[in-house]
């Protein structure tokens, strides 16, 4: 028994930031019983929930757009709002659950104009 608990904490301290990142992600989205991101495909009409790891604001002038890459522990997809300046608490670190279908353009899975839902710290887990 206490082999096993040394083993799992080594085995944990021996993981980079990212890795224990991605597992919490994955425990994250497998606890909401959705999606993983790594595992749509093309057309694919799909649930998916993460933490945002960018968000990038286009200038209204040029053309009012939103990107925001949204991060599983199994990969990115990119949510797209074209015609959005803003959206009120969307920022690096929120956690999210989408609803959408999926398209892939030049190899880069992107969900446009998904449903959003913005999830409270003390739901995630």
């Amino acid at each position: 028994m206490f082999k096993k608990l040394v083993d799992r904490a080594v085995k944990r301290l021996s993981l980079s930031r990212e890795d224990i990142d991605a597992n919490d992600e994955k425990q994250s989205r497998e606890e909401r019983g959705r999606l993983a991101v790594a595992d749509v495909q093309d057309r694919q009409k799909a649930i998916l929930f993460g933490t945002i790891q960018s968000v990038t604001y286009y200038p209204e002038n040029i053309r009012p757009l939103i990107d925001a890459t949204l991060f599983d522990g199994t990969g990115t997809i990119v949510l797209r709002w074209p015609g959005r300046s803003d959206i009120p608490g969307m920022h690096a670190g929120v956690h999210l659950e989408v609803e959408g279908t999926i398209g892939v353009s030049n190899g880069v899975k992107v969900m446009t104009n998904p449903l959003y839902r913005l999830i409270a710290e003390d739901n995630v887990e």
